[in-house]
């Protein structure tokens, strides 16, 4: 089965493989010693990024996420440089926007934290994207000292599953909600590392 995600920050829809469309992105401020994870698109510069990788050309810009990758057992964040770069579309309703593939999907879940959630140490039941829709969520890591604060309408992408790490921490503000997608066969989508950290 294949399924995707349209997304005009909170807003989705399904088509016919996972696609993200931007219209523009702001920039959050840290806040009581946690990071606030940006969603970085063509205006934005991302860190320890060289400028040759950005262009004015809106067909040759980049949407960069932040994924939780892991090694030797660990979980530890990373900023990804999606792949392809942005096109604009021409499609009745996208006008002005810019747009690109996020790769086929398996599996579409929905969850909705009624109370808040401190959760243990632990991985996504499979490689996926996970989009918040409302609310927050702290992300931290068992040997990493940063705490990342998401927020609606933010992209993380999650492969530290249990078969190759021992995980990490989640806790869910009340009213927080998050959509999933599961990679089809688990295929993680094409990208290039920018930093082994986080995208702001």
């Amino acid at each position: 089965m294949h399924v995707s995600a349209l997304l005009i920050f909170s807003s989705l829809g399904i088509a016919n493989s996972i696609s993200g469309v931007i219209a523009n992105s702001n920039v959050h401020e840290r806040t009581s010693g946690t990071r606030e994870v940006r969603l970085w698109d063509h205006r934005s510069k991302a860190p320890n990024c060289p400028k040759t990788a950005h262009t004015e050309s809106l067909s040759n810009s980049t949407l960069y996420l932040w994924a939780i990758n892991a090694k030797d057992g660990y979980s530890y964040p990373e900023c990804w440089a999606m792949q392809p770069n942005f096109t604009i579309p021409h499609l009745a309703g996208l006008e002005g926007t810019l747009g690109l593939s996020l790769g086929n999907g398996s599996a579409v879940g929905y969850n909705r934290w009624t109370k808040a959630l401190n959760s243990s140490l632990h991985g996504p039941p499979a490689n996926q994207y996970v989009m918040i829709l409302t609310g927050s969520v702290l992300v931290h890591f068992p040997n990493v000292t940063d705490i990342v604060r998401l927020v609606a309408g933010q992209i993380i992408i999650a492969i530290d599953i249990s078969s190759v790490s021992s995980g990490h921490y989640s806790d869910w503000a009340a009213g927080a909600s998050a959509i999933s997608v599961q990679f089809q066969n688990g295929l993680i989508p094409a990208h290039s590392v920018v930093n082994s950290s986080y995208c702001g």
